[in-house]
């Protein structure tokens, strides 16, 4: 599954876009994906790892670029990839503190997975956590789809030039 990134770039002129396709799984293929020994392990916490690799794939995306610093990166996260939102959050922070990117923030937007029956032709609502595993209408199995996201959406960055204009380098 290849998510579309795009990449904002913004400097003296108005801003540009570049579109770069991406995904977890073609990174993981071509060794840029793939998790550090250390996560592996089991020592690290499972966010933080992620971010790492959240991390790695931005700045690479910027680097594809140019240079620059971080501004923003949006990424999906499915309710059944086994990630923490809020915890991300706080292992980009720490990842990112005190380092040329310190002030780039990451975005989380939530993608809820859903039950659907194909012989009612409907989508089953559910309670948050809770699963149904038949129709509670017809007793058909349901369907679960969506959830799995993992992706990086978007990066936006700020060349270096820009960058030192505004006085907003870190070096």
């Amino acid at each position: 599954m290849a998510a579309i990134t795009i990449l904002t770039i913004r400097g003296p002129r108005r801003p540009q876009r570049c579109i770069i396709r991406y995904s977890f799984a073609v990174g993981r293929a071509l060794g840029v994906g793939a998790a550090t020994p250390t996560a592996r392990a089991g020592g690290a916490l499972h966010e933080l790892s992620i971010a790492q690799e959240i991390y790695r794939a931005s700045r690479a995306a910027v680097a594809g670029h140019g240079s620059g610093r971080l501004e923003r990166v949006t990424v999906a996260v499915g309710e059944l990839s086994a990630v923490e939102p809020d915890l991300l959050v706080f292992a980009w922070q720490a990842l990112t503190q005190g380092g040329p990117d310190a002030a780039a923030a990451l975005e989380v937007e939530w993608r809820p997975a859903r039950q659907f029956c194909a012989a009612c032709d409907a989508d089953r609502p559910r309670s948050p956590g809770s699963w149904l595993r038949l129709c509670p209408q017809c007793g058909a199995p349901l369907a679960v789809s969506g959830g799995d996201e993992l992706d990086v959406l978007q990066v936006t960055f700020l060349p270096d030039e820009a960058a030192g204009e505004r006085g907003g380098a870190h070096g």
